[in-house]
């Protein structure tokens, strides 16, 4: 049997669990082709723009055909489809219309599938909860050998009309038993310019992460799995009680596999320029023998730059010092919130002010480092003294730093939507929650616009303009962030050194200071003024 993994995304072609999967099938002997679908890239010219709705009708509509011509060309017994929550609408349909060509099995899985398993199965045939590898596996064993599926453990469906929901297996402690990510091409086919073609070494360059430039290419790795905090907004909150007696939630792979995973990517992809570690935080706890061993090994066997994300509890100047030496040019790390009421009462966050500004501060001691801090905007349970609060804390940070800034989406899932939902705060979680992107914060608020301009201001006029809270000023800093933002995007223009001559030389405005890949023509600079910005999600 053949069975088609369907990666549903935004602007590039990452997804961790679908390729883990697909190459755990293939270690046990088993057939599989990725399907790959970048929906913000199906048009020639489209760029990302983070205020545009995720769902597309009319996009997604273009491609059902070709997708179903691979499915008839192919031969699959099995179509699995990975899904967050933004690409719900995305999944249903493609869905729909398999279903009216093909009768085969579709199964869902990802993090929406985890947390809303009865709305996925009015759609899907079945349903993975949790981690797919051997989910997948004895699904697949199954189906090829004519057998029911009925009893595999962490698999949803329904039975006369009512959905049956297996027990949750024993979470996998060691890692190390399932092979990296699968970017073996030869079976690999992205949806391009409303086709589905062939995977080729110059399509993957073109789908990877460009987010230092066009001409960087980025490959992201997990080296863990699960979260040690359990945040209110986050679905690790659900997570900890959902798996609570199934073993370990935070687990490490041993540094050998990630080595040898990311030397074979570099050594077939000789154009990937930088690693991205998207795990929740590359440092944990105050030991730093796992961090130590890595760095060493990743000098001798990878070599390239990486950015990771650490936690404010967990950045030491010792922990910092060996992840710079070994390659770290990027830091991401989470404020989130300023006050310590939302952090304590609304996101259970711990109460982490002092040790955030100083782990602010170490990481303002390592010059090779400009690290890009996380804020969550448009909270409804916050007040307009939580968001001073949060703007008061800012300016203490020690510049330069960039700022990411999301608007609060109240995933399914977490415990903060479940309070939501009771509170009548959200009424159609489809439009406000699914088709909503989480970086479109709004910009009628004052102090949205004020946060997303602190990192180029004086904290002064920062907290002079605090206070300014009128129609003038609103106006004023909504022009200046579209002015700011639309000459960004084509640093190095004539518009773009005239507006930064005139904020740093009329109005004293320090000129911004991003991340950049360090070469050697840079190794010895801090940073850069002149970023290419390109979208990304």
């Amino acid at each position: 049997m053949r069975t088609l993994l369907v990666v549903l995304g935004g602007y590039y072609v990452f997804d961790y669990g679908a390729r883990k999967i697909s190459a755990y099938l293939k270690s046990k002997g088993h057939q599989v082709d990725l399907l790959l679908i970048p929906f913000v890239r199906l048009e020639k010219r489209r760029t990302f723009h983070p205020h545009k709705k995720f769902f597309d009708e009319d996009l997604a509509e273009k491609i059902i055909q070709p997708i179903n011509r691979l499915i008839r060309e192919r031969g699959y017994s099995l179509v699995g489809i990975s899904l967050t929550t933004n690409f719900f609408e995305h999944a249903r349909m493609i869905t729909e219309h398999i279903k009216t060509e093909f009768d085969m099995p579709i199964i869902w899985g990802g993090i929406h599938a985890m947390v809303a398993p009865e709305e996925c199965l009015q759609h899907a045939d079945v349903v993975c909860r949790g981690e797919g590898e051997e989910v997948m596996l004895e699904l697949c064993e199954c189906i090829r050998d004519n057998k029911t599926w009925e009893a595999v453990p962490n698999l949803c469906y329904k039975k006369d009309g009512q959905m049956v929901c297996n027990p949750l297996r024993m979470l996998v402690q060691d890692l190390d038993r399932y092979p990296a990510q699968d970017f073996d091409i030869t079976n690999h086919y992205i949806c391009h310019q409303f086709d589905v073609v062939k995977m080729t070494d110059e399509l993957l360059y073109a789908f990877l992460p460009h987010v230092y430039g066009p001409d960087s290419f980025g490959y992201t790795a997990l080296a863990t799995r699960g979260c040690p905090y359990g945040c209110t907004y986050c679905l690790n909150s659900t997570l900890r009680e959902t798996y609570a007696g199934k073993g370990k939630l935070l687990r490490r792979r041993s540094v050998e596999k990630v080595i040898e995973e990311l030397a074979d990517v570099k050594q077939r992809f000789p154009k990937i320029s930088y690693v991205v570690f998207s795990d929740e935080t590359l440092l944990m706890g105050q030991d730093v023998s796992w961090i130590a061993n890595f760095t060493k090994l990743y000098r001798e066997g990878v070599g390239i730059p990486f950015s990771a994300c650490v936690s404010p509890e967990n950045v030491s100047h010792e922990g910092l010092r060996l992840l710079v030496d070994g390659g770290l040019f990027n830091l991401q790390m989470g404020i989130q919130s300023g006050s310590r009421r939302t952090l304590k009462e609304v996101y259970h966050r711990r109460d982490n002010i002092d040790k955030l500004i100083e782990a602010t501060k170490i990481i303002n001691q390592i010059p090779e480092i400009v690290p890009l801090y996380d804020v969550i905007l448009d909270n409804p349970y916050e007040t307009d003294e939580d968001y001073k609060e949060t703007i008061r804390l800012l300016t203490k940070i020690p510049k330069p730093y960039e700022l990411q800034l999301f608007s609060l989406t109240m995933y399914p899932g977490a415990k903060l939507t479940e309070r939501a939902v009771r509170d009548g705060i959200i009424k159609n979680a489809r439009e406000e929650v699914y088709r909503k992107h989480y970086q479109a914060y709004r910009k009628d608020n004052y102090y949205n616009l004020l946060m997303s301009m602190v990192q180029f201001f004086p904290a002064d006029t920062i907290l002079k303009l605090m206070e300014k809270n009128d129609f003038i000023h609103r106006w004023g800093l909504r022009f200046l962030l579209w002015l700011w933002q639309s000459t960004s995007y084509v640093s190095g223009t004539a518009p773009y050194k005239l507006l930064k001559k005139i904020l740093v030389e009329r109005f004293n405005v320090p000129a911004p200071v991003y991340a950049r890949i360090p070469t050697r023509d840079n190794t010895k600079e801090t940073a850069s003024d002149e970023k290419t910005h390109v979208g990304g999600n």
